[in-house]
């Protein structure tokens, strides 16, 4: 039953982003969703994709995209960090999502090494 559910899930949030490159302004609206709603789902998924592509670089320094974020970091936290960082810079919504997910990852948990 539960991957019934799941397999339900993802094919509702598949079809509500499209296939589609997301700017600012479709994220900030998926990721205000309430707290149950799949969408929400989504946007946490697309948040931590991107925070993980930006840990994994093998060439992190070179590319000077590195965030360092602290252990334990909820998909929740990073999301309240998004949805706030986009409410403060309206103008930029219209910028590519994942480009704006790494602005405010980098300014909530920059590293210091």
């Amino acid at each position: 039953m539960k991957h019934r559910v799941w397999i339900a899930l993802i094919m509702l949030s598949s079809a509500s982003w499209g296939g589609q490159m997301y700017d600012g302004n479709r994220l900030y609206e998926l990721c205000r969703g309430g707290e149950q709603s799949y969408q929400v789902g989504g946007c946490e998924g697309f948040i931590i994709g991107v925070s993980d592509t930006l840990n994994a670089s093998k060439n992190q320094r070179e590319l000077n995209r590195r965030i360092c974020l602290p252990r334990r970091t909820t998909g929740q936290q990073l999301r309240r960090v998004v949805v706030d960082y986009l409410a403060l810079v309206p103008q930029l919504r219209g910028y590519d999502a994942t480009f704006l997910v790494e602005l405010a990852l980098r300014t909530a948990y920059p590293c210091t090494a």
